[in-house]
């Protein structure tokens, strides 16, 4: 889900947070490796202008440490593909008009 709050005349905040349950790694016929539930919160601010618009989105806030995907080999052992710790995206968007 999200919450969006506009502080000023064409700012906008959202806080936006993303739930996965708890789940069973892939390829696990017996369901003997669970993985856990995680959440994560993400940030966006953007700013218009007439043209011109400014936004910052910060991913994964508060840096969590979870996996995007595991797998179970044949022999019982996992495999663990981590998500991205926290990272940024800072755009500059000039409309032609």
């Amino acid at each position: 889900g999200s919450l969006t709050y506009r502080p000023l005349d064409k700012t906008t905040v959202a806080l936006e947070t993303q739930f996965t349950g708890s789940k069973f790694a892939d390829s696990d016929s017996d369901n003997s490796n669970k993985v856990k539930s995680m959440i994560v919160n993400n940030l966006a601010i953007s700013q218009q202008w007439k043209d011109v618009s400014l936004s910052l989105r910060v991913n994964n806030l508060l840096n969590e440490k979870y996996d995007l995907y595991t797998v179970e080999s044949g022999v019982g052992a996992k495999a663990h593909y981590p998500a991205a710790e926290r990272n940024a995206l800072l755009t500059l968007a000039y409309s032609l008009k």
